[in-house]
């Protein structure tokens, strides 16, 4: 398994039924404020 799947794998969990609650409730407008 590469990197890329690794980081596609923790993101899939973490936005799965169950997972981590404040990653589901993100919005592409939510997350502007973490831009570099």
């Amino acid at each position: 398994m590469t990197e890329l799947d690794n980081l596609i794998q923790t993101a899939n969990t973490l936005r799965s039924p169950g997972g981590c609650p404040w990653d589901a409730e993100q919005t592409h407008e939510s997350l502007v404020q973490y831009l570099l």
